[in-house]
């Protein structure tokens, strides 16, 4: 669902291996977040979701981000 420049959905998969409330974020690796903060030079650092469970994950995002300098 996308509303304006937000978004958000539930996504299950046994793909998944997340902590219970991880926070999620957007990673160097398309298509796959990360639990692990981005931290290299020139990185993104954006939040897209929480895991609620370890293989269910709630996508909330925005267009805010910050690059790692």
């Amino acid at each position: 669902m996308c509303i304006r420049d937000r978004w958000k959905g539930t996504l299950k998969s046994s793909a998944f291996s997340y902590t219970t409330g991880d926070e999620l974020y957007v990673s160097t690796t398309p298509g796959v977040p990360t639990a692990t903060r981005p931290s290299g030079s020139g990185d993104v650092v954006r939040i897209c979701g929480w895991a609620v469970a370890s293989d269910i994950v709630v996508f909330v995002g925005d267009a805010a981000y910050a690059e790692v300098a």
